[in-house]
């Protein structure tokens, strides 16, 4: 069952929703962000109940009955202002912008840091005062002091420019859970407090972009040996080899991108040609997509600016069959990235969220393999495929 909470200046319109749709983003002002419900209209109620500025939360109960326990879980949606209202007859339509996760809004005061004061602890909990987070909050960074002669934040910049400069001075990242607890720490910690997304993935997205951008691509393969002929004539057939080969981007991609593996293909009865072909097959398909992976879940919302992690399993993400046929993913990945966009819809037909997921951020997705070959076909060693399966089923690995 899923019960959406709504409140909009202070009245509890959860029993009127027909329909929210929110379209969320961790990089520009909430004003941006663009929120549209309706809700039913019963006896005109809604006539001059509400106008611009009316303060606007939302959070999403999901109850799941599994036979012989229960599950509920509350997802915290959004909260925001009214920007706009129109009444019809039996509908009234709001739109509005907030935000759930990102940090957008200004600076109310102006930090100044000597050489001394810039502990890194420091500075992330002025910030988060300043913004008034009141939820949970881990810091946890390898980097305790910034070396710099002093900072400066002045008042009316941006928290979310304040956050990206702590980030690329400390090489940490920041994101906030679905328990809404902040987190400012290293990327290699950032894998295990992500929301798994398993067994929310809607089946329609079988599609690479589950997966995004990947320069590097693998494909395996097995095919048998000729039958041998033993001394009575019968054919006794031979134990089938392992083709394995490795298509690597350019240069320049790896340069600008990093090392990014995509899923290995595994192909039953495959030659040595054909395992290659497929490999360039696949990187050309691979080039098309956009840089960030693009699941689509149901019955959750994890929040913009959270760090989610999933596996593509079988049946997902498989390119179409003009790039290949009869082949299937290994089981062992795991995709971890920050959302950086959520368009979120609740209606009749239940509650979907089309994410847009960021693996760059992390630094684990660059995994580097000694020996790669830019823009060719290279037959992978037992020592290539022993750090390839390492670095696919590490955390972000892929």
């Amino acid at each position: 069952m899923i019960k959406p909470h709504i409140e909009i200046a202070g009245w509890d319109v959860s029993e009127y929703v027909k329909s929210i749709r929110a379209e969320l983003c961790s990089d520009v002002p909430s004003e941006a962000n663009k929120i549209d419900i309706e809700l039913v209209n019963c006896r005109q109620q809604f006539y001059g109940a509400f106008v611009p500025e009316d303060p606007i939360s939302c959070s999403v109960t999901v109850t799941k009955d599994r036979c012989v326990t229960v599950e509920t879980r509350e997802w915290k949606w959004f909260e925001g202002h009214v920007q706009k209202v129109s009444v019809h007859e039996d509908i009234c339509k709001i739109e509005a912008s907030g935000t759930h996760g990102g940090f957008s809004g200004n600076l109310k005061k102006t930090y100044q840091y000597s050489a001394e004061e810039l502990n890194v602890r420091r500075i992330v909990n002025d910030l988060l005062n300043d913004y008034g987070w009141t939820g949970e909050r881990v810091i946890d960074t390898a980097v305790k002091h910034i070396p710099k002669n002093g900072m400066k934040f002045e008042a009316g910049s941006d928290y979310f420019n304040a956050f990206n400069r702590l980030q690329d001075l400390t090489g940490a990242i920041y994101f906030v859970n679905e328990d809404n607890t902040f987190y400012f720490i290293d990327p290699n910690k950032a894998a295990r407090h992500a929301i798994n997304l398993d067994g929310y993935i809607l089946r329609g997205t079988q599609d690479a972009n589950i997966i995004g951008y990947r320069n590097v691509i693998a494909v395996i393969g097995s095919s048998p040996h000729d039958p041998i002929n033993d001394p009575d004539g019968a054919a006794i057939p031979s134990q089938s080899p392992m083709h394995r080969y490795m298509k690597v981007g350019t240069k320049e991609e790896l340069e600008e991108n990093g090392v990014l593996y995509a899923p290995p293909v595994y192909m039953i009865g495959a030659n040595a040609e054909r395992c290659k072909q497929v490999a360039e097959n696949l990187y050309v398909y691979y080039q098309d997509r956009e840089d960030v992976c693009k699941p689509t879940v149901v019955s959750m919302i994890p929040p913009v600016a959270s760090v989610v992690s999933y596996t593509p399993a079988n049946r997902y993400g498989i390119p179409g069959a003009d790039c290949i046929e009869h082949t299937r993913y290994g089981p062992s990945m795991k995709i971890v990235g920050i959302v950086v966009k959520a368009v979120t819809t609740l209606d009749s037909s239940g509650l979907v969220s089309e994410l847009e997921v960021d693996t760059h951020s992390l630094s684990s997705s660059y995994v580097e393999i000694d020996k790669v070959t830019p823009d060719q076909v290279v037959e992978l060693s037992n020592e290539d495929l022993k750090r390839l399966n390492e670095a696919l089923t590490s955390p972000g690995g892929a």
